[in-house]
């Protein structure tokens, strides 16, 4: 037995972004305090603490490369299982934002077809 962890999925930077919210990363912001917009390919989130740790995460529309993803968990210190529990919660918000525009609720049956 190779003893890997959880495999990490394939998800976008705003699933990632969203994630990382959840561990405690935050978006930068002016010192006016407002959130700084994104310029470039970029953004690097950031989270206090002892050490202080950062986390860079790529603007793609596309979906994230498993080694890349990696990359940004080990930057910012977060193991893969507390990532997973973190994106859970952006999956479950984004499905149900997505049955809800469908006109259709958590649970409910899906409609038949003949």
């Amino acid at each position: 037995m190779s003893g890997a962890g959880p495999s990490l999925p394939r998800v976008g930077s705003d699933e990632t972004i969203s994630a990382l919210g959840r561990l405690g990363f935050e978006w930068p912001r002016t010192k006016l305090g407002k959130k700084q917009k994104a310029s470039g390919t970029h953004i690097t989130l950031r989270k206090a603490g002892e050490p202080p740790r950062r986390a860079t995460v790529v603007l793609a529309k596309q979906e994230i490369p498993a080694g890349t993803l990696q990359s940004i968990l080990d930057q910012g210190g977060v193991s893969v299982s507390a990532f997973l529990l973190a994106l859970r919660g952006s999956y479950a918000r984004a499905e149900r934002k997505r049955l809800r525009n469908e006109g259709r609720r958590v649970g409910e049956a899906l409609p038949a077809t003949d």
